[in-house]
């Protein structure tokens, strides 16, 4: 029996074929195409499309109509990287980034529903309209950062290669290193705003909810980590011009953290309480 969630890797295939053609110029693979845009774009509109009916199809109801579980959680997050990746292509052509980005999408995809649908643990209901609002943008700003570390990879992968003088083809697919970093920073500084708001609605909420703010949470401990580390990065940027790889490093490592507060623990319970 065919089941809404067998979508979600038919999205993640459609995203890896989209991989395929950004792949195949510089490492010298048939393509059917000299320009492959379009049918990347093409590609990427299609999985998106999979993706938001699976995501809609799957989900419990609610009377807000959001409730998520890790494959909602899951879903979105791909969702919302990949549409800001498309608006991008379409905006500026291939720049590089989907080298990274389209592959790592698909393999998440492919693996949507292996996550646990359990309703203890891995499972989120809003109760108010701030709360709803509070999870579209930290799940926003977890999109726009997860954009952010992409970049940041590329300028660490780029600034080796061009340090050792060993230029491969695929290098010569990607951006300038100057392009690289203005995007990164440009996401940070929008991360820096999004995951902001995101923690000043969380804590209104839980004003409004339970009269009393829960700062001692691992989520809203590890939300704050990493809106600092941005904010280090962001005005490490803006008044010593860091042009390093310690700006790399220091962006991978606030989107590791956000990656572990928005979904380490429902996993981590999830297993924990099946």
């Amino acid at each position: 029996m065919f089941s809404m969630l067998t979508l979600f890797p038919i999205a993640g295939i459609v995203s890896l074929a989209a991989a395929y053609l950004l792949w195949a110029k510089p490492l010298q693979l048939p393509q059917p195409s000299d320009d492959p845009q379009p049918l990347i774009a093409g590609g990427v509109a299609l999985s998106l499309a999979l993706t938001l009916i699976a995501a809609v199809a799957n989900a419990p109801s609610s009377e807000l109509g959001i409730q998520f579980t890790l494959i909602e959680a899951a879903a979105s997050a791909s969702f919302l990287v990949q549409i800001i990746y498309l608006i991008g292509l379409l905006r500026h052509g291939t720049r590089g980034l989907g080298l990274i980005l389209l592959p790592v999408t698909g393999v998440a995809l492919l693996l949507v529903p292996l996550l646990p649908t359990g309703h203890r643990g891995s499972w989120l209901e809003a109760s108010s309209w701030l709360e709803a609002s509070h999870l579209v943008v930290s799940m926003s700003a977890y999109a726009v950062m997860t954009l952010s570390a992409l970049h940041a990879v590329m300028h660490l992968v780029l600034n080796r290669v061009l340090k050792s003088k060993r230029i491969h083809p695929i290098t010569r697919a990607m951006p300038p290193l100057a392009d690289i970093e203005t995007h990164m920073f440009a996401q940070v500084r929008g991360t820096l705003w999004l995951l902001g708001l995101g923690i000043l609605t969380g804590l209104s909420w839980q004003w409004i909810e339970w009269n009393h703010f829960a700062l001692l949470t691992h989520k809203v401990l590890l939300s704050i980590v990493a809106w600092i580390m941005l904010l280090v990065i962001e005005t490490g940027h803006r008044r010593n011009a860091w042009r390093n790889r310690v700006s790399s490093y220091l962006v991978i490592s606030a989107y590791l953290i956000m990656l572990l507060a928005y979904f380490g623990s429902r996993f981590i319970m999830a297993e924990l309480h099946p």
